[in-house]
């Protein structure tokens, strides 16, 4: 097939010009070609899935990172724990004629858990990635959090790629869909999205 030069679209073999915008097709060469198609979307040939079931580099990078984060949970779970026992337990649950409980405030007192949990979680990691380069966990096991340029993070970076961790169901979704598409092992999906990196110190 050949295709006009300038416009593109498909003229007669032993045509001068082209009918539809009048470029003059003697002295120059029409292109025998296929009109580009946009390539769906897919799938890197080797994800970081394939990195992570082969390579032991990858391996033991997030066996450390999975440390950290297990560093950083026992640290939070302590300071929930202490906030419900001190200030919400005491409002839903101890105040009342004869300190009975009212049920609406008790069953929405099981939820607050939680709901703190992801709060202050986003908060701790937000403010620990863009202040010191990566929460206590991270610093204790040996790595820090910047951006792909190797520079500090910006606190709407550090939010960015912290805010799955609002609930572990989006975390785990954050971790799969960031290696699914991707082929580099160390990023989640909010890390190339806000072009963040955890690397060694």
């Amino acid at each position: 097939m050949v295709f006009c030069v300038e416009c593109g679209k498909k003229i007669p073999d032993d045509s001068k010009l082209c009918p539809y915008c009048g470029t003059s097709v003697s002295g120059k060469t029409a292109e025998h070609k296929t009109p580009a198609v946009a390539a769906p979307f897919s799938f890197p040939s080797k994800s970081g899935f394939d990195a992570l079931s082969k390579d032991q580099k990858a391996q033991q990078y997030w066996l450390r990172r999975l440390l950290a984060y297990a560093i950083d949970a026992v640290l939070l779970s302590v300071v929930i724990g202490v906030l419900f026992s001190l200030i919400v337990y005491p409002i839903f649950f101890g105040f009342g004629v004869g300190f009975q409980f009212y049920q609406p405030y008790a069953l929405f007192g099981f939820g607050i858990f939680p709901l703190l949990w992801g709060i202050l979680c986003v908060l701790y990691f937000t403010f620990a990635d863009s202040r010191y380069g990566g929460s206590l966990g991270k610093l204790v096991i040996g790595l820090k959090v910047t951006g792909n340029d190797g520079a500090a993070l910006t606190m709407d970076k550090a939010f960015t790629r912290n805010i799955s961790k609002m609930h572990w169901v989006l975390l785990l979704l954050d971790f799969i869909v960031g290696l699914a598409t991707g082929s580099d092992y160390r990023k989640k999906f909010t890390d190339k999205y806000a072009k963040t990196i955890v690397v060694p110190k």
